[in-house]
């Protein structure tokens, strides 16, 4: 049984009014009303998810406050707006409860699945769904949790009458085990298949009557503006002086554009630059010395490895030198690939060929290396080679197997080895004990998630004698404030073009309000609010930034295609050198926007305030 005693809810007005209820622990329970009565407030309220409200809600006399995990053992949620997970598959999507706590199924999935019409649909991306498709899934995810209370808000929405019927059949028969409480505006359906049937009116729940009673009384029957209306009407007026409304667009169109370029060109420069820093210098890199500039020893670098941040450890031991690797078991200039990095850490998922590493006499290799031990690069799967290591002026070679060739191209000739394999290496083939070797320089690869300022603080807490610094942060730093010198110099003179333009918005407005006095105190004559009259002037300078921006917008790509052509033809660029970044362009809109508003802002007062009976007598 679930109780509701003396629940109020309010935002900015009372949406719950001092509600009390009871429901029964099975059937269906319906309720209607018109939208924003406070229905879905309601649903989130029993869910669980919304307790921000006074009064108290009692599941089988035990408070909802007081239950752990009380969503997630107890309830089910079928939302208005679906909420799947795009980067999921339907599967995925309607099992995704089994992914966070221990469901015991009580019935065949795959009888939902043929009931829902979701059978040859489980293995496709749910944001390819249409909107009743993505419904059933929704729906499917909620009833095979199996839970208490089944909330549905609006589970028909985005469906025909045959699939609605059907869902309603699915959660009828769903009502006899547990309660399903469903918020419909079809009031059809809800007739045919509620076991208690309520309206939400004014906060409260009221029992629906089974006959409409009639009136003599007359009905009112002026209705609300709809803001559709009012923004078709903006159009209409724009449109009236469309020739000098276009005119207008193509300086702020103009402007905009030189904001939008400058931005994108620069915010790309920026990130070409910090792509190539970050291959040389990874932004999870850091580097390790002593503080004194001794050795750091062995010991030392085995703790660090066990440190749990650390996701891969390389320190280039003093005195030894790692000079390349060959086919042949004797050291020969002229069939020996040198080696220029071992830093970093081989990802699995870019292995090409073969595997990652397991063991230290494993070797993985980039195609650049592999490409010139051999033309046929991918029969070097488990075959050996030898590794050659100096040390005053003598060569010992160590015997590696190849495991797998990584996808990556570079200008270097590169191998990835396990951590601290050459200290393994070099104590087998020089006879020296791994206590005795020593490296000047430490490079720990972080994990990718942690803050990589704060994990430097930690080190340096439980490492007191060791210097732990980003590796390449200077370099990044001094590149960083160099281009926002820049960017900043070209947004000043891009801002003043579009503040220029936003003061031609606000005259031009104030031009056509002159004009349209007359049209002002007809509108208000017939009905129209100062808050109406006042978005009439308003969306207009919307309309007209809007208009510019998309025409600046469509611009830009062009001009971006154009330089990205030719930087890949002339310079055989891989990827887009220049990219549009959506998210700034936003900001921009809404900048211009704002802009736009506050220019009308007085324009809009004056049509707004203007006497009617003035305004008829008008002449322009």
């Amino acid at each position: 049984m679930l109780e509701i005693k003396n629940l109020t809810k309010e935002y900015d007005d009372l949406v719950i009014d001092n509600l009390s209820v009871t429901f029964p622990s099975t059937g269906m329970v319906i309720i209607t009303g018109k939208s924003g009565c406070g229905k879905t407030t309601l649903l989130n309220i029993i869910g669980g998810i919304d307790l921000n409200y006074q009064g108290n809600i009692f599941i089988d006399n035990q408070n909802i406050r007081e239950i752990k995990n009380y969503c997630r053992k107890h309830v089910g949620f079928i939302f208005q707006d679906f909420n799947l997970i795009n980067w999921l598959n339907v599967k995925n999507n309607y099992l995704l409860p089994g992914f966070f706590t221990k469901i015991i199924y009580k019935r065949a999935i795959e009888d939902q699945e043929e009931k829902l019409e979701l059978q040859k649909l489980k293995r496709k991306k749910v944001k390819l769904l249409s909107g009743g498709q993505k419904q059933r899934v929704a729906l499917l995810r909620a009833i095979i949790k199996n839970v208490d209370i089944l909330l549905c808000d609006e589970p028909t929405g985005s469906l025909d009458q045959e699939n609605s019927q059907a869902v309603f059949e699915l959660l009828k028969k769903e009502a006899k085990e547990r309660l399903v409480i469903v918020i419909s505006h079809d009031e059809n359906l809800a007739i045919k298949y509620a076991d208690q049937l309520y309206v939400m009116e004014n906060g409260k729940l009221t029992k629906k009557r089974d006959s409409i009673k009639t009136t003599d009384k007359f009905y009112c029957r002026l209705k609300k503006h709809a803001p559709a209306n009012i923004f078709k009407l903006v159009l209409l007026q724009y449109c009236s002086n469309l020739y000098r409304n276009l005119k207008i667009s193509a300086g702020i169109t103009l402007a905009i554009f030189c904001i939008m370029i400058t931005f994108t060109l620069s915010g790309s420069l920026q990130n070409q630059v910090k792509k190539q820093l970050t291959s040389i210098f990874p932004n999870q890199l850091i580097s390790i010395q002593q503080q004194n500039h001794q050795a750091i020893n062995y010991q030392d670098l085995i703790n660090l490895k066990e440190h749990s941040q650390n996701q891969y450890l390389y320190g280039e031991p003093v005195d030894y030198e790692f000079i390349g690797i060959s086919l042949k078991n004797s050291y020969a200039t002229e069939s020996t690939v040198y080696i220029s990095d071992m830093t970093k850490k081989v990802q699995s998922n870019r292995i090409e060929y073969g595997r990652k590493l397991n063991k230290d006499d494993e070797i993985v290799l980039t195609k650049t290396t592999a490409v010139h031990l051999s033309d046929d690069y991918q029969k070097l799967i488990n075959r050996y080679v030898y590794g050659y290591y100096l040390k005053d002026n003598q060569i010992k070679k160590i015997k590696l197997k190849i495991v797998g060739i990584t996808d990556e191209v570079s200008m270097f000739d590169t191998m990835y080895i396990n951590e601290l394999a050459n200290f393994e290496h070099i104590s087998e083939i020089f006879k020296v004990n791994k206590e005795e070797i020593t490296t000047q320089l430490v490079l720990m690869n972080l994990n990718q998630l942690v803050n990589v300022e704060n994990e430097i603080k930690n080190l340096k807490e439980k490492y007191s004698y060791l210097d732990f610094k980003v590796a390449g942060q200077d370099i990044n730093a001094n590149v960083d404030n160099f281009l926002l010198q820049i960017q900043r110099v070209l947004l000043l003179f891009s801002s003043l073009a579009i503040i220029a333009a936003c003061f031609l918005i606000g005259e031009v407005l104030y031009l056509s309000v002159v004009e349209k006095t007359k049209d002002f105190g007809i509108f208000k004559c017939l009905g129209a609010s100062k808050i109406q009259i006042l978005l009439l002037v308003l969306l207009e300078s919307v309309i007209l930034v809007t208009v510019s921006f998309v025409l600046a917008l469509i611009l830009l790509i062009q001009i971006v295609q154009m330089i990205n052509s030719l930087v890949i033809t002339s310079y055989s660029f891989e990827g887009n050198f220049v990219s549009i970044d959506l998210k700034l362009l936003l900001v921009i809109y809404l900048f211009a926007l704002g802009l736009g508003i506050l220019s009308s802002c007085l324009p809009a007062f004056k049509a707004s305030h203007l006497d009617p009976i003035k305004a008829l007598k008008y002449h322009s």
